[in-house]
């Protein structure tokens, strides 16, 4: 089966690492057949990143290495717009910017809190911030800017899985998000950054969430590796593969 990876970052992301002329080297290697640059936008924060002069830096890089790829590899030109409802105005005008081959719809914070990355020690109720959390992403797929929703279960990757409440207890909020997502066709991401870099890290989602979306009529599932550096291109996705496989996709 080829092995196509949905979800990278360049240099041009304020936490990636490396030219994209890297990536595609790396997704060579890797035997990675269709590979997108999806640098972050996050509505939002446009004071503190110059996000106008990223996207064209993303834009620019991946065309030029466009025009001098290799036989055998499909490179996409694309986005993770973080938080649009944060700024929904924004959003829309940044959607209006490029053509995108595909637009990945995330949520890496609530309104008016920092990314999760930074609640690793938070003292707030964690059921409280899944709840919101799910329903800020809910209003992200009702709205319907993107073609993809990424990694799912981002806030448990920091806020602890065996600290916080298990993600079927909020399997209603769940089937709102994924019938929602099936009925608009969009795709959910299997977010494979998990093992890639650390032992014992979790796909997102794992194998009850993918059973569910398909049960609400999900047919459509990415893979994607979150690259921030060459050295993760294309890891995990295999595994991704056969774990879709035993989903049911």
């Amino acid at each position: 089966m080829p092995l196509l990876d949905h979800h990278t970052h360049s240099r041009h992301s304020p936490d990636g690492r490396e030219p994209v002329a890297a990536l595609v080297e790396a997704a060579f290697s890797e035997g990675v057949s269709t590979l997108a640059v999806t640098d972050h936008c996050d509505c939002g924060l446009q004071q503190v990143f110059d996000w106008e002069e990223r996207l064209r830096g993303s834009a620019e890089e991946t065309e030029a290495a466009r025009l001098c790829i290799r036989e055998g590899l499909t490179l996409l030109f694309g986005i993770e717009l973080g938080q649009p409802l944060h700024d929904q105005k924004a959003a829309e005008d940044i959607l209006g910017r490029y053509h995108y081959d595909l637009v990945i719809g995330s949520l890496h914070n609530l309104q008016e809190t920092q990314d999760f990355y930074f609640l690793q020690d938070t003292e707030a109720d964690p059921a409280v911030l899944l709840t919101r959390y799910f329903d800020e992403l809910l209003e992200i797929a009702r709205w319907g800017g993107f073609d993809i929703l990424a990694h799912l279960t981002y806030p448990y990757r920091y806020l602890g899985y065996e600290t916080t409440p298990p993600i079927a207890s909020f399997e209603e909020q769940l089937r709102e998000i994924f019938t929602c997502l099936a009925q608009n066709g969009k795709a959910l991401e299997l977010n494979t950054s998990g093992p890639a870099r650390s032992p014992g890290g979790r796909m997102m989602p794992e194998l009850w969430e993918l059973r569910l979306f398909r049960s609400c009529g999900g047919e459509l599932v990415t893979l994607g590796s979150d690259a921030h550096a060459a050295i993760h291109v294309g890891k995990q996705l295999r595994e991704g593969q056969a774990l879709l496989r035993e989903a049911g996709f």
